[in-house]
């Protein structure tokens, strides 16, 4: 199961209501729905934080844990994202879609045309309403980097080796993460499970072959 986060891909896109509560609360609804009692949580970029979230607000529902170039609620970066918020609240959510795909495309370039479609039709499909939220800045701050250590299941974590921004990240929580293993992937930057799906691949059934649910 490949959930959209809400606001994103398929899912609704209500006015507000995008705080990482409300995103960890809708991962918990649909493994309820699901009618499963543990699974296995993937989560990549802004949906590792989501995951490392839920791993600490809900550990007795995973088996393990992977995170592919993740965020975490609480950790500097060492620059400011590329945050369109204010140019959608000010000029437009069409104007700050067109200025960020701009932006995350410029990184793909040469022999990237696959990917870099993939990432215009998912942007073209975001409802862009995360960046109108009203709330936008106000929800509770959360800050999981300081919890980080309770992790006790398996844990995985992939990085792209180009994937300059993130990797510092990937390597703190490999560090602090007592059952973590850190698999970084040559040749690939943040988008490493589009950009080496078979790398990516291996690493997940790693990872997911350290859990006694497989047998």
């Amino acid at each position: 199961m490949i959930p959209d986060a809400r606001g994103h891909g398929r899912s609704g896109a209500p006015e507000t209501g995008y705080s990482r509560e409300d995103r960890i609360g809708d991962i918990l609804n649909l493994i309820n729905h699901l009618g499963a009692g543990r699974v296995h949580l993937v989560g990549h970029s802004m949906g590792g934080a989501d995951a490392v979230g839920f791993a600490l607000d809900y550990p007795d529902r995973l088996y393990t844990l992977t995170l592919a170039g993740p965020v975490v609620a609480g950790w500097i970066p060492p620059r400011k994202y590329h945050d369109v918020s204010d140019l959608a609240k000010d000029k437009g959510i069409e104007v700050a879609r067109a200025d960020y795909i701009d932006a995350i495309l410029s990184r793909y370039k040469n022999n990237a045309d696959d990917i870099r479609s993939q990432l215009a039709a998912m942007i073209t499909a975001f409802s862009g309403k995360p960046w109108t939220d009203p709330m936008k800045g106000k929800y509770p701050i959360r800050d999981d980097m300081a919890r980080i250590e309770k992790i006790k299941i398996p844990v995985g974590i992939v990085i792209g080796k180009r994937d300059i921004f993130f990797r510092p990240l990937a390597e703190i929580l490999a560090d602090k993460i007592g059952r973590a293993r850190l698999e970084i992937i040559g040749g690939t930057g943040h988008m490493v499970n589009m950009e080496n799906p078979d790398r990516f691949n291996r690493a997940l059934e790693t990872i997911l072959g350290c859990s006694p649910s497989l047998g």
